[in-house]
């Protein structure tokens, strides 16, 4: 069940991103190759460090244009979606990736026609080589086929009329997010060199438009969510987790936003090993306080944060818990949310649910 949720959401928003964003007069095709290294976070990896890896992406780009204000606001940001495929430097343990996933790039110093961008990619991927007891019990990183794909790194990017090249570096992190173990991830750091050829010749609109922003109103929105586990040992039971939120957000500016949460979470897996007379749902249940920066894009919001639990009966990882997603805006009161809560790095699980505004105080 798992596999088909992160299947439906990740699919949903890139579907609707390549529909919304990318089928307009100025798309073209990039392809970048890519050559990197298993980086091993915990050193119960090291042995799966057993060469380089190598790979590619070809991706439908977007290079805006300025005919919206959001294009200036941003410095024409580019964005697209990718198919990507790596070899991950040990082929008999790990297996070789594939992957799709939607991305943008924020230009942030410009110089001489270069510019220096910072990129971020969201989807998921398919890995030929997952954790097996019998046949394959050394991969003790990965231990489901479908995982999530999230991408950061840093491109230089020159383009011309049609053409364009670009040189980057970038992380690639494969997780399935906790929902079967083991689920130690895996990071691909990578330098990449692209080429880009444009459907159309560019034509960049340099008359700004009004570029104030007035929409600085408080809003009340509730944000319901729902996911799935599991804990060591492996081969265990898969648990339900639901969770319901309260969120005070606020835009700041064109490219700021803040967010005050009421967290509730409902984590089935906290009963594991207990009796079922020794706990009732009111202990499982855990309460938190969450604050959160938050970047606005056209119709997408990144957003990452830390928050403090106020009723954490178990404490199983401590009194503090992170947040980093997305949300696509689907009407002007309801957004589709995917994000990852983790504890310090060590995810917990993936939320995948619908944020709803319900009030706006002026």
């Amino acid at each position: 069940m798992k596999k088909n949720i992160a299947l439906f959401f990740i699919g949903f928003l890139i579907a609707s991103f390549v529909q919304g964003q990318l089928l307009n007069d100025f798309s073209g095709i990039e392809t970048r190759g890519k050559f990197g290294f298993l980086l091993p976070h915990r050193p119960v990896m090291h042995h799966l460090v057993n060469g380089h890896s190598a790979g590619f992406e070809i991706s439908l780009v977007n290079q805006s244009d300025g005919s919206k204000d959001w294009h200036h606001w941003y410095n024409f940001p580019r964005n697209g979606f990718s198919l990507y495929y790596a070899d991950l430097g040990n082929d008999e343990i790990l297996g070789r990736s594939f992957g799709l996933f939607a991305f943008g790039e924020l230009p942030i110093i410009e110089l001489l026609d270069w510019k220096l961008n910072w990129r971020t990619g969201l989807g998921f991927s398919w890995l030929t080589k997952t954790f097996d007891q019998q046949k394959n019990p050394k991969n003790n990183a990965i231990s489901t086929h479908l995982n999530s794909l999230v991408q950061m790194g840093i491109t230089v990017n020159r383009q011309w009329d049609n053409f364009g090249v670009g040189i980057g570096l970038d992380m690639t992190h494969f997780s399935n997010g906790a929902s079967k173990m083991p689920n130690l991830g895996l990071n691909i750091p990578a330098l990449n060199i692209g080429m880009s050829y444009y459907l159309q010749t560019l034509n960049f609109q340099e008359r700004k438009k009004n570029l104030a922003f007035a929409n600085k109103n408080l809003e009340f929105r509730m944000f319901g969510n729902f996911s799935t586990k599991q804990v060591y040992p492996t081969g265990g039971s898969n648990y339900f987790v639901a969770g319901a939120s309260g969120i005070l957000h606020k835009r700041i500016s064109r490219k700021v936003g803040l967010e005050l949460m009421l967290d509730i979470f409902s984590n089935q897996s906290h009963s594991r090993g207990l009796d079922a007379d020794s706990f009732t749902q009111w202990d499982l249940l855990q309460m938190g306080i969450f604050a959160a920066y938050v970047l606005p894009i056209n119709k997408f919001s990144f957003f990452i944060g830390m928050g403090s639990y106020i009723k954490n009966d178990f404490n199983p990882d401590g009194w503090m818990y992170h947040r980093f997603g997305t949300r696509y805006q689907l009407s002007e009161r309801l957004w589709a949310n995917i994000s990852l809560k983790s504890h310090w790095g060590r995810a917990d699980y993936f939320e995948y649910g619908l944020v709803y505004k319900l009030i706006k105080f002026r």
